[in-house]
């Protein structure tokens, strides 16, 4: 992979985990009744997994650009 590739994919990462966090936030701060619970539930769930996948496109990121 192109060091310019890799740092977009660094870069990528960051703002990935950020849309994430703020996903699994709103989620979070929602008013939310037993019958819309799980749907919440759901959407942070779905945060949580893009935060996660935000962290290993940084962490992969920053290993290909290292190497070159």
């Amino acid at each position: 992979m192109k060091k310019t590739a890799s740092g977009f994919m660094l870069v990528g990462g960051v703002v990935v985990a950020l849309i994430g966090a703020e996903i699994s936030g709103s989620a979070n701060n929602a008013s939310s009744t037993p019958d819309t619970d799980w749907y919440y539930s759901v959407i942070n769930g779905c945060g949580i997994l893009t935060i996660m996948a935000g962290l290993v496109m940084f962490f992969f990121g920053a290993m290909w650009f290292a190497k070159k």
